[in-house]
C-alpha cells in the first residue's frame, strides 16, 4: 500500500495536479485567517466555525450541513493517516495559506506521519494556479522536510490565543529556515487597527478607490490581489474588507 498523501489548500490545484505525482489528495475547505478559531477541542471548532461561515458567508455556506459534509470529513481523514505515511503540504507563502497550514501542522502534530512542506518557487498573487504541470512537478521535486512539527503548531497556538509578539518571535527566531513566516505573521499583526486608524487591509482598500476613482469592486478586488498579495484573500474576503469601507465612507459623508 503507497502511503503517500498531499494536502491541498482548496479544490482548485486538485483540479490541475499533475498525474505524475501519485498518493491520495485531501482537501483543506477553509479560511481559517477570518474568524473565530478558539475552543478546547475539535468538536466545538467545528461548531464554531460552521456557525460563522454559515453567517458571514451564506451564499457559499447553505447550511451546517454542508460544512460537516464537505469540511470536516476532510480534516477526519487526515487524522486518521497512517503512521509512517509522507505526507505533503501543498501551501503558497500568503496568510490565507498560511494560517490553514499551521491548523494542519497541528492536526498532526500527534501523529507519527513525514511531513513535507511544497510551495511555488516564488510568492507570487497566482501561486500553483499561475504554474504550468512541469513547474508543480519542479514544486515538488524541491519540498523540504520539516523535522521540526512543533514551530508550526506554536505559531497556530498563539494565533489562537491572539499573541502576536509570540508568533513575531517564532517567526524571527526561524526566519532563516522558514523565510515566508515574518511576512506573513507581519500581515496578519497589520490587521489590528491602532490609534484609531484603519488597519493594513481596510486602508489598502481604502486608497484603491480613492486611486481609481471607482467603488467598481472587480476592479478593487484586483488590484488588491495585486497590491496586498501577501494577505491572499479570495473574493468574499476581499467583498468584507470592501463593504466595511465602503460603509465607513458613507457614514463620515
Amino acid at each position: 500500500m503507497d502511503n503517500t498523501f498531499h494536502i491541498l489548500n482548496g479544490d482548485a490545484l486538485s483540479e490541475f495536479f499533475p498525474n505524475n505525482i501519485k498518493g491520495q489528495k485531501l482537501i483543506v475547505r477553509e479560511c481559517l485567517v477570518d474568524g473565530p478559531v478558539t475552543t478546547d477541542n475539535l468538536e466545538a471548532f467545528f461548531k464554531i466555525r460552521s456557525e460563522y461561515l454559515e453567517s458571514n458567508y451564506n451564499s457559499e455556506i447553505d447550511s451546517k450541513g454542508k460544512y460537516f459534509n464537505e469540511v470536516v470529513p476532510q480534516f477526519q481523514a487526515m487524522l486518521n493517516i497512517p503512521e509512517a505515511s509522507n505526507v505533503f503540504l501543498w501551501f503558497e507563502d500568503d496568510l490565507f495559506c498560511q494560517v490553514n497550514l499551521w491548523f494542519v501542522i497541528y492536526l498532526l502534530s500527534k501523529s507519527k506521519v513525514n511531513l513535507f512542506l511544497v510551495r511555488p518557487a516564488k510568492h507570487s498573487p497566482y501561486g500553483f494556479g499561475g504554474l504550468s504541470e512541469s513547474e508543480l512537478e519542479s514544486c515538488f521535486q524541491n519540498k523540504t522536510y520539516l523535522n521540526d512539527h512543533t514551530i508550526f503548531t506554536q505559531i497556530w497556538q498563539n494565533y489562537q490565543d491572539h499573541d502576536l509578539d509570540k508568533m513575531k518571535e517564532i517567526g524571527l527566531k526561524y526566519q532563516d529556515e522558514f523565510t515566508f513566516l515574518p511576512p506573513a505573521i507581519q500581515a496578519h499583526a497589520d490587521r489590528a487597527p491602532k490609534d484609531g486608524e484603519l488597519s493594513r487591509p481596510h486602508q489598502a482598500i481604502k486608497e484603491i478607490i480613492e486611486e481609481l476613482g471607482s467603488i467598481d469592486f472587480g476592479k478593487v478586488f484586483k488590484e488588491f490581489s495585486s497590491r496586498e498579495a501577501i494577505y491572499g484573500f479570495g473574493d468574499l474576503q476581499v467583498k468584507k474588507l470592501f463593504d466595511e469601507v465602503h460603509k465607513l465612507g458613507k457614514e463620515k459623508n
